[in-house]
């Protein structure tokens, strides 16, 4: 699950925790920092506090990219078209953790 590392995303990874912990048998919810800008403070002490919170939290964050935005029109993995990216490494990242969490 994206999160945002913002007060209203960090709320509502909480919401939707506690919706699926009800459930008879809910899925795995293995969240992660998505459209994040490092010079902010916020995001940074957001970041921090959530992966406290949240001890399964995903290390890899995807950063806050125009290459990102690109794949509507360019219709295609910004892995594809931008391979050598800071963003396609990072999805890359993301995609190696949940394999190791899901398969390992």
């Amino acid at each position: 699950m994206p999160v945002i590392p913002t007060t209203l995303s960090s709320r509502t990874l909480r919401q939707l925790s506690d919706f699926l912990g009800a459930q008879e048998s809910p899925p795995a919810l293995l969240p992660y920092f998505s459209m994040v800008d490092g010079r902010k403070r916020l995001h940074r002490d957001v970041m921090t506090a959530l992966r406290e919170e949240w001890p399964n939290m995903l290390e890899t964050p995807i950063p806050n990219a125009s290459i990102i935005e690109r794949m509507g029109p360019e219709r295609a993995a910004v892995g594809v078209y931008a391979p050598s990216s800071l963003a396609a490494r990072a999805f890359a990242g993301l995609w190696a953790e949940i394999a190791a969490r899901l398969w390992a």
